[in-house]
């Protein structure tokens, strides 16, 4: 899994809530009895730091209910336990339809990965464009390059703008802006984690619709990078 310090978990906090203090995910290293407390879910999608959304935020699916095992690693010695997940007694659904479930959200969890990945990417490419054009200022020789990552700058923002509401510093932002392909999957993704049942059909064609959309502006975005860049 990937662990993060608390800072870095500050610093990956949208603005509107910079004192949030999220649970710990790291288990102590104190001497007597520790206790750390799996919320039964998959890691969530790579975050974009200061990103804000809609409704939902961003999470990894819900185990299934099955057999699990906690490892635990401490200078290079393991130990193992073995975990039961059991269902609600409560719930009745299948354990096929739990399955289609988990399923699809490990799908709109990976896809909505490579939407943050990709701005991710194209907002460090940016941070070292800026850097550039520090670097080169005033240099007659270089006005051909600074041209050159002006020109890629712009096309690689009308990416970004389709990945994501650059505009969205707060979740009340969303309402004045229209949301874009990441806010779009992590919703579907929350809609599709309020019931234990399997997912309808038009959630399926709904992440086909967005996946595809993904696509076309992922390609934009690698052949930028394969060939403007």
């Amino acid at each position: 899994s990937n662990l993060k310090t608390k800072e870095e978990e500050k610093q990956e906090a949208a603005p509107e809530w910079p004192d949030l203090e999220k649970e710990e995910n790291l288990l102590p290293a104190k001497a007597g009895s520790n206790r750390f407390v799996w919320d039964l879910r998959y890691e969530p999608p790579v975050k974009v730091p200061g990103a804000a959304f809609t409704d939902y935020q961003p999470k990894g699916p819900l185990a299934v209910p099955g057999a699990y095992e906690a490892r635990l690693i401490v200078q290079g010695k393991t130990a193992t336990v073995p975990v039961e997940v059991k269902l609600d007694p409560r719930v009745k659904t299948s354990a096929a339809d739990l399955q289609k479930e988990f399923d699809l959200g490990m799908k709109i969890r990976d896809r909505a990965s490579d939407d943050h990945v990709a701005v991710n990417q194209i907002r460090d490419l940016r941070a070292q464009l800026k850097m550039l054009h520090k670097r080169l200022a005033g240099n007659a020789h270089a006005k051909e390059i600074l041209a050159a990552a002006d020109a890629l700058d712009k096309k690689m923002t009308a990416v970004e703008e389709e990945l994501i509401q650059v505009k969205a510093k707060a979740s009340e932002d969303t309402l004045n802006y229209p949301v874009k392909l990441d806010d779009k999957l992590i919703s579907l993704g929350g809609m599709l984690d309020q019931a234990d049942t399997a997912p309808t059909q038009q959630m399926g064609e709904e992440f086909s619709d967005l996946s595809s959309q993904l696509s076309v502006q992922l390609s934009r975005w690698h052949d930028l990078v394969s060939k403007d860049l």
